[in-house]
């Protein structure tokens, strides 16, 4: 935002930086999903991932 607004310089550490903190806001999001998907299938009884 700073580089539209106030006309900064963006840096390869920067953008590295944000791409970093967005893929790891990802993965904890995707994660997070697929834990509540399982915790939903053991509550239903559903055989989950090894447990047969």
């Amino acid at each position: 935002m700073g580089s539209f607004i106030l006309a900064e310089k963006i840096y390869l550490g920067g953008g590295v930086g944000s791409v970093l903190v967005i893929v790891g806001l990802y993965s904890n999001l995707r994660g997070k999903n697929a834990e509540n998907k399982e915790k939903e299938w053991e509550a239903m009884d559903i055989p989950v991932h090894g447990n047969r």
